[in-house]
């Protein structure tokens, strides 16, 4: 194993165990590859960067992190930083940081790629394409909407030359929903999720893009007024769930949560607290009854409570309240909203 041709040989057999799906078999012949070859042999950066990949694939975003960046590194002293190659290794780096919630690092990575991508591929490339969705996607969370809206604009042009394909379009339609949203414009928003809605209409109800967008969707009924409409698409968004995900996840219990601030809001107390349970028990069982959202949850079933004239209402919002301030500190955001329904 000793021979850099002999590593060369069990790198192309992860690579083929890897299109096969056996991706343990492949981090294990990827390792061979490391062990058997020089520290400075160019091969070693795509060794690594495929042996991110996989990790990645298999949901170990901290050790592809680690295997991104050791590629990069290598990368540096055998390709430009304006490579293509580069690029890509920065893409997948930022899309392992947004996994495990590094959003200010996924940030940074998608940025530095960026310019490589629009530079050497151009702008209609699907790599391309591919990457001012994702940056646009993230931006739009980190609510850097003016910034967020040119990326998405660049993939929406690319629909005028039949290019980007309709799961593109449609994402990039729902972002675009995200962003008149966070700026108060309901109609618009509504509109642009139909559209995404629309473009995605070969997918089923149990996609997570859709589930995105219907849960986006049903956001802004509500905060429109629109309650019944709101419900409707909610409904739908918690059939998907439960058909994909099953009862017992985190999305299901963000659903029932969001039924329950509807209901809540029509004046329907005991069906707000009905909905607001059913999340608590979801979230107990699955994040544990210390999490901020579990916590969230005891504080919702606390308002409906009140609402519906129980005495131990307000004492479950005092105690969940007190629960969040001791995790997150007094003056998170989220603690002195929830403080603010105490008054």
């Amino acid at each position: 194993m000793g021979l850099p041709n002999t590593a060369i040989v069990v790198h192309a057999i992860g690579q083929e165990l890897a299109q096969r799906g056996r991706l343990d078999a492949a981090v294990a012949h990827y390792r061979q590859a490391i062990a058997g070859l020089p520290s400075k042999h160019p091969l070693i950066p795509s060794v690594m960067t495929a042996l991110g990949q996989i990790l990645a694939a298999q949901g170990e975003h901290r050790d592809a992190i680690v295997h991104f960046r050791a590629g990069l590194r290598g990368k540096a002293g055998a390709v430009s930083k304006s490579h293509p190659f580069t690029a890509f290794t920065l893409m997948d780096l930022g899309a392992s940081h947004l996994a495990a919630e590094e959003h200010a690092e996924a940030l940074d990575a998608y940025r530095r790629a960026m310019p490589v991508l629009d530079r050497r591929l151009g702008a209609l490339n699907p790599r391309t394409i591919s990457g001012h969705l994702a940056l646009g996607r993230l931006l739009a969370l980190s609510g850097e909407v003016a910034e967020a809206k040119l990326h998405i604009d660049k993939v929406l042009e690319t629909e005028m030359f039949g290019l980007g394909n309709a799961a593109q379009i449609g994402m990039a339609y729902a972002t675009l929903g995200q962003i008149v949203y966070q700026q108060g414009h309901l109609d618009q928003a509504i509109g642009h999720f139909q559209q995404a809605l629309t473009e995605l209409e070969d997918l089923d109800d149990s996609d997570p893009d859709i589930l995105s967008v219907l849960h986006d969707l049903g956001r802004a009924y509500h905060r429109k007024g629109e309650s019944e409409r709101a419900l409707e698409i909610f409904e739908r968004c918690l059939d998907g769930y439960r058909g994909s995900v099953g009862s017992e996840h985190t999305g299901t219990a963000t659903i029932l949560n969001a039924m329950g601030q509807v209901l809540y809001a029509m004046g329907d107390y005991q069906g707000a607290l009905d909905r607001y349970h059913q999340a608590l028990e979801i979230r107990q069982r699955v994040l544990g009854a210390r999490h901020p959202q579990t916590i969230t949850s005891r504080f919702n079933c606390g308002t409906a409570m009140r609402k519906l004239g129980d005495p131990f209402g307000g004492e479950e919002m005092e105690s969940a309240v007190e629960a969040l301030e001791e995790i997150l500190g007094h003056d998170h955001p989220h603690v002195k909203a929830t403080r603010s329904w105490l008054r």
